[in-house]
């Protein structure tokens, strides 16, 4: 069974007769993948802090993101002088508190 989707979605029953092999994987991502699973073996905690320090890198990048979109969105909904914006003011040092 062969297919060009790139997420295919296959029922259990399916799952349970045939293993989906996904060969869309980089080779960067197998690197990473095998990493993880050798130091999840030798050295849990070191595996368990990755995990830990990826998630809050991924935290981190929505809030960026966040922070972005609402500057946009003020900056173009803005009319007049950009000092006189108490809202967009405000938004300036939440966006600076939250990156110290």
């Amino acid at each position: 069974l062969t297919t060009k989707l790139p997420n295919p979605s296959f029922s259990p029953e399916l799952y349970a007769k045939c293993t989906v092999i996904d060969f869309t994987v980089t080779m960067a991502g197998l690197e990473q993948q095998l990493l993880g699973r050798v130091i999840g073996k030798e050295k849990s905690e070191l595996e368990e802090e990755r995990a830990k320090l990826v998630e809050e890198v991924n935290t981190n990048e929505k809030r960026l993101k966040y922070y972005e979109d609402k500057l946009l969105a003020q900056l173009s909904a803005s009319e007049g002088n950009l000092i006189d914006d108490d809202d967009l003011i405000a938004t300036l040092a939440d966006a600076k508190k939250a990156s110290t």
